[in-house]
């Protein structure tokens, strides 16, 4: 995509927010402990972005990306907020999702690793989530992001979110992403209901995101921020699209991942989603020993549907921490509406030798980027069960789950 002069004005920029940011699954995880904790992947859209923007204008660009899955906005004015120089020219940032329970609503109405929460339970506390607590935190979050930076020509490109379904098929009706064989009562098929109510959410959630975009604008005379709205980009890319018989593994169409039976291997215990995920499991077979994992994720493996939860099945934790997130291709199509956003209203500083903007050729971080996670900092937690004791090495926070046996098969 080429974009106009106006991006040779910016010098320094910075990468904030969740999952949707840090791009999990997205190309390859990145090389710096940073981005093993928060699970940056190489084509996340901020990264992509840089690449775009990497050799124009300044030689010496600078790009601070602290985007960390998991994270919730008390993290983000905690963790990443403070790594804002003040006279940084732009910011990217998607969160919210995590405030409002976006992985309770996967437990609940999707994967049902455990059953304890019926589907339209967990949508109601989401939905109250949304309206009562989260403009709260979205305002903190954005006069935290104002105070820190002096530059007068800042701008803020804060992203929504993207309805996940095509909610006009009826070919998923029948069709379920349960983890289980032995599936519960109250299984949530993809019906278009349920796809209407998930859309649902994003759809209030990206209207309170839009307004807290605009309150902070009232609130600042710079004006600074800018909403951008995402969700139009994925049609014809979402889940359940016309002619898609889900589970399509092969689906390159699709923007969102649907990746968990990738390659089996060594599990990796830090991301605190699969974490979370693998908990709510354990969870439910200690509770059901009897319960096996549905065959869509363990069927290329030829194993019968036994996972060792805590031993080498770990790794399907990992892939499924993948769901529900943007591909490659969907972070593109993100950079390309943050760009047109950026094109329609630019930093209002100085551009003076600028040249026009062409696209990027290869998919490699910008030397300058700096994106560890801070000294002492924990890649935040991903809640929904009573909080457990976490272990951190080497900078890799882990959870410590107790008061289980060692090992269940499920």
């Amino acid at each position: 995509m080429q974009i106009d002069l106006a991006a040779c004005n910016i010098k320094k920029w910075v990468d904030l927010g969740d999952s949707f940011a840090s791009g999990i699954g997205a190309g390859q995880r990145g090389p710096n402990s940073g981005d093993t904790v928060c699970s940056r992947y190489t084509e996340a859209y901020g990264n992509v972005m840089n690449v775009v923007l990497d050799g124009q204008g300044p030689d010496t660009r600078e790009f601070t990306w602290v985007a960390c899955s998991g994270a919730k906005t008390d993290y983000v004015v905690g963790k990443e907020v403070p790594s804002i120089d003040p006279d940084v020219d732009i910011a990217t940032l998607t969160i919210g999702g995590n405030d409002v329970g976006f992985f309770d609503i996967l437990n609940a109405c999707i994967f049902q690793f455990n059953h304890y929460t019926p589907c339209s339970d967990q949508i109601t506390t989401t939905t109250n989530l949304i309206n009562n607590d989260l403009p709260r935190k979205l305002d903190n979050l954005l006069s935290a992001i104002m105070s820190q930076v002096a530059n007068s020509g800042f701008k803020l490109y804060m992203t929504g979110y993207a309805h996940f379904f095509n909610v006009e098929t009826t070919q998923c009706n029948d069709v379920s992403f349960n983890f289980w064989e032995e599936k519960p009562e109250n299984q949530a098929n993809l019906t278009t209901e349920l796809r209407g109510n998930l859309n649902n959410l994003v759809q209030i959630l990206n209207g309170q995101i839009s307004s807290a975009v605009d309150r902070a604008n009232g609130r600042d005379p710079r004006k600074p921020c800018v909403f951008v709205d995402i969700s139009p980009s994925f049609n014809t890319h979402r889940y359940c699209d016309i002619g898609i018989d889900e589970p399509d593994l092969n689906n390159d169409m699709r923007w969102f991942q649907e990746n968990w039976l990738f390659e089996q291997h060594t599990p990796y215990s830090g991301n605190n989603i699969s974490n979370q995920y693998q908990t709510w499991a354990a969870q439910q077979v200690q509770s059901d020993p009897s319960y096996r994992v549905s065959n869509q994720f363990v069927s290329e493996l030829s194993i019968q549907s036994q996972i060792d939860i805590y031993g080498w099945g770990q790794w399907v934790f990992d892939a499924l921490a993948r769901a529900f997130h943007p591909t490659a291709d969907g972070h593109n199509g993100i950079k390309d509406v943050i760009l047109s956003a950026y094109t329609a209203t630019p930093p209002s500083s100085n551009c003076d030798g600028c040249k026009a903007l062409q696209p990027a050729t290869a998919l490699v971080p910008a030397p300058s980027m700096k994106r560890d996670v801070p000294a002492g900092a924990e890649a935040p937690e991903v809640t929904g069960t009573p909080k457990v004791k976490r272990l951190t090495l080497q900078g890799v926070a882990a959870p410590e789950i107790t008061h289980m046996p060692k090992a269940f098969r499920a």
